[in-house]
């Protein structure tokens, strides 16, 4: 096997290297730790008596994914025995990366025998690869010889280790790794992780445990790059991923400092003729509130230029008609408009605008991996001051989008952080903000590239919907009756 990377080729920026000439020190260590096992489950060794079992933790940028290509390439390829091979990854996108990355491996070594590749497994004469995502359901009864597991410091939920690592003892020598980052301590993966470190020090282990922490040991990560990177970060999560180290949920519980939300409040810019604008929506009739957002993006800053908040009650709702107005003058207006809404909400509203040529994203936002990326995004953008926002973007009352940003609660999930509010307290104006930047920061070629909706007519004086504005004052008079600002 270790001629085998000896030959290996790798693709660097378009350019094939040997791997073993290009490779760092920390890698050939790495795979000298693994050689040997594999080598006897692919019945090339005799005599193996060392572990079977093996826990790495590495760094983000340490060729987890693509070193479970590499040694899953060999097998597929020169194993004696036919193998049944597992990889189970976070999710479906991770586990289709898994797999492209086996591809591309291939790919680029000619020399090595074919194999056949379909949408979740390879096959090859060395035996077939199956990749499984932990969010699909649970797989029981498999029968495999070798399973690894990456990146399993952010899977959600431990269902799918149980199912495969329980099944690894019907078969006596079968081989299990774990290639991961180092997660958040009291998961359920940190409890696993302190059962195989304590079984990697016992006499003849059944266990190798490895974990590295402390500076980041690629030399292909550009320590300035990493640096610059890590500033816009919550501390606690870049020593995670570049440090190595299991972090406690409990901290960095500010999402963002005052400093940093004062230092974006500024007077926004109107979009200019032509500019692609996202209208960002957050239907709450009645508990929650409404929150509508547009903003557009000029090359360096987002501009949210517009943000307004309505609060309905139990006896009066936001009425629909009156968000959907909101939205109708603004795609008017504008004309090149992204309408981003939550795919649970409004559903009659994001068909008619579908119908009438206008380009709606249904933004799953409230879960998973959406909710990490937009919590991710609001705060890089409000850190390097890449978004203005008026002193009174979204007033309702004494507070603003500003008051509501400082106040935001960072909590820890497992496939990363997302903010939240404290009991009491709101979130709306944060969301529609992050929303709206993501859409015109991170899809604003795919949103240009939209063929443009029928111009429509504006309606005349009078004829249609009437933009509802709150007015509090005038809701409730001092006994709590008054005239509803529903009302026409």
């Amino acid at each position: 096997m270790a001629r085998y990377f000896e030959h290996l080729r790798i693709d660097i920026g378009g350019v094939r290297e040997r791997f073993y000439q290009v490779a760092d020190d920390w890698q050939r260590l790495r795979n000298s730790r693994l050689i040997p096992a594999f080598e006897s489950l692919a019945g090339i060794r005799d005599g193996y008596s060392g572990p079977l079992n093996f826990w790495e933790e590495w760094p983000r940028g340490c060729s987890k994914t693509s070193d479970i290509a590499r040694f899953y390439l060999y097998l597929l390829c020169y194993s004696r025995r036919k193998l049944r091979l597992i990889a189970a990854a976070a999710d479906k996108d991770q586990a289709a990366f898994l797999r492209t990355a086996l591809e591309t491996e291939h790919s680029v070594n000619d020399w090595l025998p074919k194999l056949k590749f379909s949408n979740y497994s390879v096959n090859g004469p060395g035996g077939v690869l199956e990749v499984l995502a932990s969010d699909a359901a649970t797989n029981q009864g498999r029968l495999f010889d070798a399973c690894v597991f990456d990146e399993i410091s952010v899977w959600r939920n431990r269902d799918l280790y149980d199912a495969l690592i329980s099944a690894s003892v019907k078969r006596a020598k079968t081989l299990t790794l774990v290639l991961t980052n180092a997660g958040i301590r009291g998961s359920w993966s940190w409890d696993v992780r302190e059962v195989v470190r304590e079984l990697a020090t016992q006499p003849n282990p059944p266990w190798h445990f490895y974990g590295h922490e402390g500076r980041h040991p690629a030399s292909w990560m550009s320590a300035e790059r990493i640096a610059e990177v890590r500033r816009t970060m919550l501390p606690s999560e870049a020593r995670r991923l570049y440090d190595g180290i299991w972090i406690d949920p409990t901290e960095d519980r500010g999402f963002l400092s005052e400093a940093d939300v004062l230092g974006c409040v500024g007077d926004p810019l109107p979009p200019p003729a032509g500019a692609h604008v996202a209208l960002a929506i957050d239907y709450g009739p009645k508990k929650d509130r409404t929150a509508l957002a547009a903003a557009w993006w000029d090359g360096a800053r987002v501009h949210l230029f517009e943000l307004e908040a309505w609060q309905g009650s139990e006896a009066e709702e936001v009425p629909l008609a009156a968000v959907d107005a909101w939205i109708d003058e603004r795609t008017r207006k504008y004309g090149n408009v992204t309408v981003v809404v939550d795919p649970y909400q409004m559903v009659a509203t994001a068909q008619r605008l579908e119908g009438a040529g206008v380009h709606v994203v249904r933004y799953e936002y409230r879960g998973g991996k959406g909710n990490y990326k937009m919590a991710e995004c609001l705060r890089s953008c409000v850190v390097n001051k890449k978004i203005v926002y008026s002193a009174n973007a979204g007033r309702i009352g004494n507070e603003t989008l500003a008051d509501e940003l400082k106040k935001l609660l960072l909590k820890r999930m497992s496939y990363g952080f997302r903010f939240d509010h404290a009991s009491g307290q709101h979130d709306d104006r944060s969301c529609v903000a992050a929303m709206a930047a993501m859409q015109v920061v991170e899809g604003e070629v795919a949103a240009v590239e939209q063929k443009p909706g029928p111009p429509r007519e504006p309606k005349p004086p009078g004829v249609g919907l009437q933009i509802w504005t709150p007015n509090h004052a005038a809701r409730r008079n001092l006994f709590g009756l008054g005239r509803s600002p529903f009302s026409a």
